[in-house]
């Protein structure tokens, strides 16, 4: 039998309540599916249990799903909308089992000129993640392709193969915008082009609690505890992953990717400076007291080539946070073995306690500004943290002034510059772990 002689025949998908839901095709529409695709000529062949009944059986189909394949192999083309994210792998996962390729078009990745228009599954799934993030709705037009035999499967997220960053975005990120311009999924796509895709965080699932009446009271307690810390640590920031296709792309190249975009889209305030050259800085809170002692040791800094600036005020800077008991701040600017060696000469005594969390109220304090540094230097950055103890594998970006921070202990910044000037002082188990960065709009204390 060939594709011309095909008659109409049914899908018999599943339906609520184990009730099976058919979607009947048309003689037309039976004819045009297998002229488009073999599996409806050859399902239909050689006396199948098919051809009899002409009824095909797919237990594992929504009727949506049905519908919708038989509108793409019909009319060539269908359009979902990105937050309509399950149908689009269910269509995906249908066609497989029928043999046919179905290629994903963005029209505004498409608009992009030299980049490809076609987008695989693992960036089909990041760049309904970038909707979501966004809050935004766009549209996914899918289209398909002729073949034979075994159809070539989508590349996975299990083929990433290249470096992972989990950024933590705050909420307010994404509704600041320019003039006449929010943050767009146009920007956000750049990152697809350069081969970057966004993963959401495993732990938004954890955020689905029960809490059972028949439980023990200080069981409910405890689960209502961790669905309340949950929740506010929702309201605060939201998780995502980037993730680098291939293996020869660096930490630095994806943490660079998205400080660029970012910043793009930022609202430009006249107090932010914007960096263009690369430069090292380190802010100490010291206690008040020592005003004398600060100025002369700044001056004798300054006399050996450093750039030093003694901050007065109650304006930290550098996403310092936490106490409001001192007011100076030395702030040394210069290589990261000048910056180093002033570290290790500055008595400890001199500086400021963290007292905002009694966790860490213990700890002296201060601040590394990395601005606008280059690729190279966030791969330096980025395995650098992992020498920490305190809180390792976690940096910060301020977005708007292209600059980035380690805001440490002392003693891990200590390790940090050894780690960043001759690679000391991390640990294998730590080299490997996901960096942790965090988008900076507010003080932050340690972290």
């Amino acid at each position: 039998m060939d594709a011309g002689e095909v008659k109409g025949f049914t899908i018999r998908c599943k339906g609520d309540n184990n009730v099976y839901e058919d979607v009947v095709v048309s003689d037309a529409d039976a004819q045009v599916m297998a002229n488009n695709c073999e599996y409806f000529q050859n399902v239909f062949a050689h006396g199948t249990r098919e051809a009899e009944e002409r009824v095909i059986l797919k237990p594992d189909w929504a009727s949506s799903t049905a519908k919708q394949l038989v509108q793409l192999l019909t009319t060539g083309n269908i359009t979902v909308r990105s937050r309509e994210r399950e149908s689009i792998f269910l269509l995906e996962e249908a066609a497989q089992q029928v043999l046919l390729n179905i290629s994903f078009h963005v029209p505004a990745f498409v608009a992009k000129g030299p980049h490809a228009s076609i987008l695989n599954r693992t960036q089909v799934g990041s760049f309904l993640n970038l909707c979501k993030l966004l809050n935004r709705t766009a549209d996914i037009q899918i289209t398909f392709t002729r073949c034979s035999g075994t159809c070539v499967r989508s590349i996975t997220e299990e083929q990433l193969s290249g470096p992972e960053v989990e950024v933590e975005f705050p909420p307010d990120l994404l509704k600041i915008s320019t003039v006449d311009k929010s943050v767009s999924v146009d920007g956000w796509l750049t990152l697809l082009a350069q081969g970057i895709v966004i993963k959401e965080s495993d732990e938004s699932s954890s955020s689905s609690q029960v809490i059972s009446e028949t439980s023990p009271p200080e069981e409910q307690l405890s689960r209502l505890a961790r669905i309340l810390r949950i929740s506010r640590s929702a309201a605060k920031e939201t998780r995502y992953h980037l993730q680098a296709f291939t293996s020869a792309t660096s930490i630095g190249t994806v943490l660079n990717a998205m400080c660029q975009i970012l910043h793009r889209h930022r609202a430009e305030s006249a107090d932010v400076r914007v960096y263009s050259q690369e430069e090292f800085s380190l802010r100490l809170p010291c206690r008040f007291v020592l005003e004398k002692a600060l100025e002369k040791t700044a001056n004798s800094l300054s006399r050996h080539g450093l750039k030093v600036y003694l901050h007065q005020g109650n304006r930290l800077g550098y996403f310092l946070g936490g106490s409001s008991s001192f007011n100076l701040c030395p702030t040394i600017t210069g290589t990261l073995p000048q910056i180093q060696a002033v570290l290790s000469v500055i008595p400890e005594e001199w500086m400021q306690t963290y007292s905002k969390s009694t966790r860490d109220s213990a700890l002296k304090w201060c601040s590394l500004r990395v601005c606008a540094p280059r690729v190279e230097t966030l791969d330096r950055l980025a395995i650098a943290v992992g020498a920490c103890k305190n809180n390792p594998n976690t940096l910060g970006v301020d977005v708007r002034s292209k600059a980035f921070f380690a805001v440490k202990s002392v003693n891990d910044m200590k390790l940090l510059l050894a780690a960043m000037i001759n690679g000391g002082g991390v640990g294998e188990d730590s080299a490997d772990k996901v960096p942790t960065l965090l988008i900076l709009e507010q003080p932050k204390g340690i972290f």
